[in-house]
């Protein structure tokens, strides 16, 4: 690949590549935490993030034509919600678990008498509902941890866009390219037919 492939992409601090790679361990870090749960609640912020850092990481590296610093920026933004709200959410479910005050019946009851099922609860009677609880409160910790992690990446990559725009950076591969190839197609639309004889 030569540089002029890779014109397009704003020059990045090497420390974003570190900062992707720790939010790619910190999402598989809660999918597994959340997986332990997952019969109770849904928490699909980490596989987001896998998406998002796949695409980031393989357009960077291996195919830089389809790399779009808006399209990055995009999907930062969606993740650092996305981010937010889940860990929230699972703080708040964690937090609900503190108030289990008895078992009965294939639930757990609150003191609202509010049942959380647990259909695998009758076939692992040695699980506590304080082990699923503090899992959902790990996940709900390292979500804002990661949360923190998108914040940083989305400011970076911020100011590394601007940056480059500010010296006439463009975010397709060639825009030249484009240009000439748009002159000349206009010219062919504006050419007289050719007669043959």
């Amino acid at each position: 690949m030569t540089t002029f492939e890779r014109a397009h992409i704003p020059k990045l601090s090497a420390v974003i590549v570190y900062l992707r790679y720790a939010q790619l361990l910190v999402a598989i870090a809660v999918l597994g935490l959340t997986a332990y749960v997952v019969t109770y609640f849904a928490y699909s912020g980490a596989i987001a993030t896998l998406i998002i850092n796949v695409y980031y990481i393989v357009t960077i590296n291996l195919h830089p034509v389809f790399f779009n610093y808006w399209a990055v920026i995009g999907l930062d933004i969606f993740a650092l919600v996305f981010w937010l709200i889940s860990f929230a959410l699972l703080a708040s479910e964690a937090a609900a678990w503190t108030v289990i005050t008895h078992f009965g019946d294939n639930c757990a009851y609150s003191n609202t008498a509010y049942c959380y099922r647990k259909r695998a609860l009758a076939q692992k009677p040695s699980t506590d509902y304080r082990t699923y609880r503090n899992a959902m409160a790990a996940g709900a910790a390292l979500g804002g941890f990661e949360f923190a992690l998108f914040v940083a990446t989305l400011g970076l990559i911020t100011l590394a866009v601007l940056k480059h725009r500010s010296t006439g950076g463009h975010c397709v591969p060639n825009p030249g390219a484009n240009i000439v190839a748009a002159e000349l197609r206009d010219q062919e639309l504006l050419a007289p037919p050719q007669q043959y004889a």
